[in-house]
């Protein structure tokens, strides 16, 4: 059965692919494997977890597996350390007062106060996060949760509003659908067929430029599904500084000194590490690549489901 006819059969066949994960040992490294059916295999490290996990492709031998991991030692070793540096920034956070917040990534004390009916919302300013108290005996952390998540999907459909209708122009795409959630491991992806973009709201707590790159990222994907040469040329050619931006959502928020919480800090997204090996075409992830000449625009056919920008881990 080709690899096409595999795809569509599990994708209507969904407990085909709910195989039990994979654990090995590779070059001193516990390696867990997850097959999925997917065209290329991934690594990603999570801050706090001293295990290596793998998405594979379905039918990926374990010569094939180890061979890439073994290809990744220098570089599992570099950010293996460089994680250790890093909080896990998939912990809950506590909700106790004074406690650091980002909105559109500026750091803002978080102060409680009693709801009322003129004010019941959570909201800010230039240095505090205000948060309702609970009524009644309601569970703090997750009801303050709900509510901070309810402001991050407010700010960023507030943000996208502004800037989308001239992206849609620059680029000469049209968005038929936006939708907003709250994601661990995306922070956006595209439906190319349904023109269908979905923005993680966790954008929110960001600079308000690097949302921008993430729309623009999946807006190129309505030109070009894969992340090669020509789509990072139409990514030069519509967001020149988009590697610097990247760049930024490379190095993690920060919570700044107690001096500095007063001051506009330049603060970035902590997105991680992840590593892809192209198990089944030629398309580069070179982040490094060239640009190259962009021919005129011409929309790429909508013959493939969502692409998914990582939030790497």
């Amino acid at each position: 059965m080709g690899t096409k006819r595999i795809m569509r059969f599990l994708r209507k066949n969904k407990t085909a692919a709910k195989l039990p994960p994979l654990n090995l040992q590779v070059e001193g490294f516990a390696v867990e494997v997850h097959f999925k059916p997917m065209r290329n295999m991934y690594i990603r490290l999570k801050p706090g977890h001293e295990t290596v996990f793998v998405s594979a492709p379905l039918r990926t031998s374990q010569r094939v597996i180890r061979e890439f991991v073994t290809s990744k030692t220098s570089w599992l070793h570099d950010h293996f350390r460089e994680l250790g540096e890093k909080p896990d920034r998939n912990l809950e956070p506590s909700f106790v007062e004074g406690e650091i917040h980002f909105i559109w990534g500026r750091p803002l004390r978080l102060t409680f106060f009693a709801p009322s009916k003129a004010s019941s919302a959570c909201h800010f300013d230039d240095t505090k996060l205000y948060m309702p108290l609970p009524m009644g005996k309601a569970d703090l952390p997750t009801n303050s949760l709900k509510k901070l998540r309810q402001l991050h999907r407010q700010e960023l459909e507030r943000h996208i509003a502004d800037i989308l209708p001239g992206w849609q122009q620059q680029t000469r795409t049209q968005v038929d659908k936006m939708s907003y959630q709250a994601m661990r491991s995306r922070w956006g992806t595209c439906h190319v067929a349904n023109r269908h973009i979905r923005l993680n709201t966790d954008l929110a707590r960001h600079a308000a430029e690097l949302t921008e790159y993430v729309l623009v990222h999946e807006l190129v994907h309505f030109y070009e599904h894969g992340h090669n040469k020509r789509f990072y040329g139409f990514m030069d050619k519509f967001l020149p500084d988009w590697k610097a931006r990247r760049k930024q959502l490379n190095r993690g928020l920060q919570a700044p000194p107690e001096s500095d919480l007063e001051v506009d800090l330049e603060v970035a997204l902590d997105v991680g590490l992840e590593v892809t090996s192209n198990t089944t075409s030629n398309n580069s992830r070179d982040s490094n690549s060239e640009p190259c000449d962009v021919a005129p625009l011409s929309p790429a056919e909508p013959t493939i489901g969502y692409i998914q920008l990582d939030m790497r881990f």
